[in-house]
């Protein structure tokens, strides 16, 4: 249970630092969007850290896809790295 609350807070630092301040299209989605699939990824998150359902979890991976998806808020390759590291781990399919 740690683990993934530690995966939502870094998820949301993530979206707060590494986003830049302007709505421009980097290449691989809007910059703007980052800090609400950030909050997205750490709501549910939190959500699955509390009570890890199968649902909560399922939930927990998509938000954590979407915010993968969108490039723009990388700024570097290893930080998408460690997310995805972390999603890569997580077993939804272990849960009731």
């Amino acid at each position: 249970m740690k683990k993934f609350f530690l995966a939502g807070l870094m998820v949301f630092s993530l979206a707060f630092f590494s986003c830049d301040d302007d709505d421009d299209d980097n290449g691989g989605g809007n910059v703007a969007d980052c800090e609400a699939l950030g909050e997205a990824a750490t709501d549910t998150g939190l959500e699955y850290a509390g009570e890890q359902t199968k649902a909560n979890c399922e939930a927990y991976r998509a938000a954590l896809e979407a915010y993968l998806a969108n490039d723009a808020c990388f700024p570097d390759a290893n930080t998408k790295a460690s997310i995805q590291a972390g999603l890569d781990d997580l077993d939804c399919d272990s849960l009731n």
